[in-house]
């Protein structure tokens, strides 16, 4: 059943949106590999989930240092670049004419090591980190694109081999739990 919100857009009930949120975020955080989901993949695809049902949303970038992160020192010290960007989403809440932040960063799994976003549908949850400068995703142009492409293809990250250790230890941690 839809009802009519902003814009006209027919916004399902509120538990659809907990539902696609619990699934995004339980898919399994990774930074590299084929089978990659970290917080932007995992937020472009919670924007086009919510947005096929009426739920309009922005994806927000801030800043954050790797070492905030309750992570251990000998994963720690593979980090050869702190500062990273991080993405969440602004999500339009019709009921009450709001824009609310959500964050799916971290899979449920990873429950005992950080702390889990858990979203209500209209409230805001918890963001994976303490967050500077933040700001409004924009898509950059054809050839910034193209170099960053280009980049990737041919420069490895400074924080590949620190990437790595991080997921493995993920991994880990999600084989421990029950």
């Amino acid at each position: 059943m839809y009802m009519k919100f902003h814009h006209s857009q027919p916004t399902m009930k509120v538990e659809n949106r907990v539902d696609i949120f619990n699934r995004v975020r339980d898919i399994p955080f990774r930074i590299t590999g084929k089978n990659s989901m970290y917080c932007f993949k995992k937020c472009k695809l919670l924007k086009r989930e919510l947005e096929n049902i009426g739920i309009s949303s922005k994806i927000m970038i801030g800043n954050f240092k790797w070492t905030d992160l309750a992570l251990p020192a000998n994963i720690c010290k593979f980090i050869e670049k702190n500062s990273e960007g991080h993405a969440f989403l602004s999500v339009f809440i019709p009921e009450k004419n709001i824009w609310v932040n959500i964050d799916p960063t971290w899979d449920s799994a990873l429950r005992n090591v950080f702390q889990i976003s858990v979203w209500d549908g209209i409230n805001e949850t918890i963001l994976m980190t303490k967050l500077s400068r933040i700001r409004e995703y924009k898509k950059a142009g054809f050839f910034k694109r193209l170099f960053i492409k280009f980049k990737r293809k041919f420069v490895e990250e400074k924080n590949y081999a620190f990437f790595v250790q991080l997921d493995n230890w993920l991994d880990e941690i999600r084989g421990h739990i029950c």
